[in-house]
């Protein structure tokens, strides 16, 4: 809702709007600011309490209630609530996603995932490689989320270790360390 404005001078704006001839009359210039002072603290109480509500702002649990909702709980292990928020974020662009591989990068960025590569395969089949984010490492969902949002029958997912090196000429290259691309996920 990007229209919210919270009004944080009620009682200024109330105090100045004032007709002249009240200006300096002191008892009802002191009644005008109680009035006004009582909404300034409805609307900050309201207004905070509808923030609490906003994914970029929700904590504990308001956090797992979003999460009940998009069909992702929050995973067993103890789980911060701003990397829960970022899974929360991904799930809810895979609900979104049509499946086209701009949505699978779109997916894989808002999770935090770097050097993002999307390789179609025939038939129906991708593959996916990137350089995981702290996000990504350490939670399995992963798999799921992208499963969700992708169009494709088959879907190999490939995350980049920290062992993986690139060639001189091309340090965005990202080929084998002892064997291996990276981790499937």
């Amino acid at each position: 809702m990007r229209n919210l404005v919270q009004i944080t001078d009620h009682v200024d704006q109330g105090l100045a709007r004032l007709k002249q001839q009240f200006q300096q009359e002191g008892t009802f210039k002191e009644l005008i600011r109680v009035f006004l002072q009582r909404y300034q603290t409805v609307e900050n109480a309201l207004f905070s309490l509808l923030l609490g509500r906003f994914l970029a702002f929700a904590m504990g649990q308001m956090l797992d209630d979003i999460g009940t909702i998009v069909t992702l709980p929050r995973p067993s292990i103890l789980t911060p609530d701003d990397e829960y928020r970022v899974l929360l974020y991904g799930r809810i662009a895979a609900l979104n996603s049509n499946g086209t591989l701009p949505n699978l990068l779109g997916i894989l960025g808002t999770l935090g995932a770097t050097n993002r590569r999307i390789y179609q395969n025939f038939p129906a089949s991708l593959t996916i490689n990137f350089t995981p984010s702290s996000v990504i490492r350490e939670y399995t969902n992963i798999r799921t989320i992208l499963e969700t949002s992708s169009a494709s029958v088959d879907l190999n997912i490939c995350a980049h270790g920290d062992g993986a090196f690139g060639f001189s000429d091309d340090p965005t290259a990202l080929g084998w360390d002892e064997g291996t691309i990276g981790e499937a996920i």
